[in-house]
């Protein structure tokens, strides 16, 4: 059952506003210095030390306009030194999508209800895949072996902290995977281990 929260996302466009008009809004668009926004789409061309980029943090890179989704990945492609951690909650939009090599093709999972979306990220033929179980709502029955990473967290804020049956129940199904426990998990190991 899904518990009702603030959105983090909500939160943080609150600050993000102040740099983008249309971020508060959750109007789909880029920053390429178009219609008032930020020019931050090539950024990743010009940062030359290899790094770890999450495109679109605050939204799903799936869920924007196919065209838009186009242009990120294209600059993805051309950055290729870094390596880039997409996260959604719609791995089935993807499928239209050809991936470079340097995507970390990330899914969130809440609860066992969410696990179809596991099932599309395993038929899919990608370099390197991980999943964030968060925030967790109960346990996870699934064999996670296949995963390059798995992330745990609580709820943002939070106001909700997952049993420690659920945190251990994906433990218990990572395998050999690295996992990495965030730190809003109050009583839990300081686990924070990483394949990078």
């Amino acid at each position: 059952m899904r518990r009702k929260g603030v959105c983090w996302a909500k939160k943080i466009v609150k600050r993000l506003g102040q740099f983008c008009p249309l971020c508060p809004s959750f109007v789909p668009h880029l920053h390429d210095g178009e219609n008032g926004t930020p020019d931050r789409l090539n950024q990743p061309l010009d940062r030359k030390k290899p790094s770890v980029i999450t495109p679109v943090s605050t939204g799903d890179l799936f869920g924007l306009p196919y065209k838009m989704t186009e242009r990120i990945l294209d600059v993805i492609e051309e950055a290729s030194w870094h390596i880039f951690a997409t996260l959604t909650k719609a791995p089935q939009l993807a499928w239209p999508f050809k991936f470079p090599d340097n995507v970390w093709f990330g899914t969130t999972i809440n609860e066992q209800a969410d696990t179809w979306r596991l099932d599309i990220t395993r038929k899919r033929v990608l370099s390197k895949t991980w999943a964030i179980f968060e925030p967790l709502y109960g346990p996870i029955d699934y064999d996670l072996s296949f995963l390059n990473w798995i992330v745990v967290g609580g709820q943002t804020g939070p106001t909700l902290y997952p049993k420690k049956e659920w945190v251990q129940s994906v433990v218990d199904n990572a395998g050999n995977v690295p996992i990495f426990m965030k730190s809003n998990l109050r009583g839990f190991s300081n686990r924070r281990e990483s394949p990078l």
